[in-house]
């Protein structure tokens, strides 16, 4: 799956625009008027919007496993790093990854994540830099039924990456992942905040040359779908 854009609201515009652009290094467009700003991950955009609203979202960037610990140490010298079990670095042995977390200044829980699943050639002398990140590969969903909600992703194309079917499911593959997780039941990694179903949009496609869907979140936990006429890059 391929994760194209991420649409969320904050109440922090300037303090993102700032810490993407000049503590992690990212291409940051600011759209006139000031209410919303694009940032480019790799090939994804994430998208915010100001808004009286105090959301806070998780999601993913995929950086090269073979960077992994370069991307760590350069993280570590800009961002106060989120321990899980006491660790900086997260081990996720069934997905061959692992990955680290930090919070952004409006409370959004990212994640930098290798894959090893995922196979980048690089140079032999590769330095990470930002340039090196790959794509927006995780987003979160706290929702109100999880088996209905990954019924109809599978309805669009979307495999099941993992989970239990009940109150957890990765929906898609390495390069795109709906995290799909019950609102009242589930939180977040590595903080346990609450997982709550605040406004979002994802502009996704299901496979390389495949269909373009609009997923929307709705508070309280309710997706909708809708898909998009024509080619979109």
């Amino acid at each position: 799956m391929e994760i194209i854009s991420v649409h969320l609201h904050t109440h922090r515009l300037p303090g993102l625009v700032n810490f993407y652009r000049e503590v992690l290094g990212f291409p940051v467009t600011v759209a006139p008027g000031q209410q919303s700003a694009i940032i480019q991950i790799g090939n994804s955009q994430l998208v915010f919007k100001s808004s009286n609203e105090a959301a806070y979202h998780h999601f993913a960037f995929n950086i090269p496993f073979a960077l992994f610990n370069q991307a760590f140490e350069w993280l570590k010298e800009r961002v106060k790093l989120l321990p899980y079990n006491d660790e900086l670095i997260v081990p996720f042995d069934n997905w061959d990854a692992k990955a680290m977390y930090f919070h952004d200044p409006a409370g959004n829980i990212v994640e930098y994540i290798a894959r090893g699943e995922i196979f980048l050639e690089l140079p032999a002398n590769a330095k990470f830099t930002p340039d090196y990140m790959m794509e927006i590969s995780e987003i979160g969903l706290p929702v109100a039924d999880v088996p209905l909600t990954c019924d109809h992703l599978k309805a669009l194309g979307l495999d099941k990456y993992d989970g239990d079917d009940l109150l957890f499911n990765a929906m898609g593959d390495p390069t795109g992942l709906f995290i799909v997780v019950d609102k009242e039941l589930k939180t977040w990694l590595p903080t346990h905040e609450k997982a709550i179903p605040y406004s979002s949009k994802v502009i996704f496609r299901t496979m390389p040359g495949g269909n373009v869907f609009v997923l929307r979140l709705h508070p309280g936990g309710k997706v909708s779908y809708e898909p998009v006429d024509g080619p979109h890059n």
